[in-house]
């Protein structure tokens, strides 16, 4: 296969787990049927099988795909905020917001009895991100790793909470007692 033909195909496959993504954030990990996933990327059930092995798979390349890139930008914007707190609430909820659907459907993974096992890559990756906060936290505004730690785990932790509430004045709430803990002057 010739470097245009794999890059042609890795758009295509690219294409289609945005197409994916869109049914399973309407239809759910139970209603995203085969045909209907292939109905949605345009594509034939034959040629969807030719990208993917079966459903888990399509599941996994699409938690892997998104979860990191949501990851990674969550980061980003700490990071960015850092010197800037009172910006850091607001651009995150931004966000979230504009992949909380994506969020709801990855965390439908972790719950999931048959696809949870998926996330344990995932899982390290959040841990990873988490443990790059924690030493901003301690770096930037000179947290104890203890005290940095605690708080990039909260802030991970009301995150999630707002992914599954969406309670903007609770989210609020709760990154005040992280503004307290992390820039305490």
């Amino acid at each position: 296969m010739s470097k245009m033909d794999k890059k042609t195909r890795e758009e295509k496959k690219q294409s289609m787990i945005s197409c994916f993504m869109r049914v399973f954030c309407e239809q759910g990990l139970d209603g995203a049927f085969m045909r209907r996933l292939a109905s949605a990327a345009g594509v034939s059930l034959a040629l969807l099988y030719q990208y993917f092995e079966d459903k888990d798979d399509i599941i996994r390349q699409c938690t892997a795909h998104y979860h990191e890139r949501i990851q990674e930008e969550l980061t980003g914007i700490i990071f960015g905020c850092i010197d800037k707190p009172e910006e850091m609430p607001g651009r995150i909820l931004e966000f979230i917001d504009s992949v909380i659907d994506i969020c709801r459907f990855l965390l439908q993974v972790m719950a999931h009895p048959t696809y949870c096992a998926m996330m344990e890559e995932s899982g390290r990756q959040v841990a990873e991100h988490i443990m790059e906060v924690a030493g901003l936290f301690q770096e930037k505004r000179g947290l104890t790793p203890e005290a940095a730690t605690g708080a990039a785990y909260l802030l991970n932790s009301i995150v999630n909470d707002y992914i599954l509430k969406k309670s903007r004045e609770s989210f609020l709430t709760q990154f005040g007692a992280i503004q307290l803990l992390v820039w305490r002057e």
